[in-house]
């Protein structure tokens, strides 16, 4: 944790201690009233308890599950999934996740988004839901601004209410 917070220097043992529990304190308590981030044992390395996840995490369960079920549950799941866009992965992290972007973790994130985005699109259009599938590129294009096929996918759902005003917008 130290050297994950502080990777040029090491910080004073007060630093240290008040950080940690600032960030104890942010995470919170589950319902049984446990740390989040529970204290560190015997000077064993600190972990979140098992049931913190990510967003990331989130969404890329929900469109696995997606990939398998029937249309009218694909179209909810996916839907769950870009539900949990809210722009470009880790953009709003003050530059702490260097590393998320040197192991490639946000350009994989954005294409699964991107992915998922057409996909639902896609169904939508095929259930002639074109709104649906107008918030679906919408949604993906939060994450990833310059996907093509996105912007294809709101023409198309602007073609299959017969805007034309709205493929130009495009």
């Amino acid at each position: 944790l130290m050297t994950a917070l502080w990777p040029d220097s090491k910080p004073t043992p007060s630093t240290f201690n008040s950080t940690v529990s600032r960030a104890r304190g942010c995470l919170g308590k589950d319902s049984n009233g446990n740390s989040y981030l529970p204290s560190s044992q015997d000077g064993s390395a600190y972990r979140v308890l098992p049931s913190v996840g990510t967003d990331a995490e989130r969404f890329e369960k929900l469109t696995t599950k997606a990939s398998t079920a029937s249309t009218p549950i694909a179209i909810e799941l996916l839907t769950k999934a870009l539900q949990l866009v809210r722009g470009l992965p880790f953009l709003d992290s003050d530059g702490c996740f260097g590393w998320a972007h040197t192991e490639g973790f946000v350009s994989d994130l954005m294409a699964t988004i991107a992915d998922a985005a057409h996909q639902l699109a896609t169904l939508s259009l095929e259930n002639e839901d074109p709104a649906k599938a107008r918030w679906a590129a919408k949604q993906g294009l939060l994450a990833c601004p310059g996907f093509e096929v996105l912007y294809r996918d709101q023409m198309l759902a602007f073609d299959q209410e017969g805007n034309t005003a709205g493929i130009d917008a495009v």
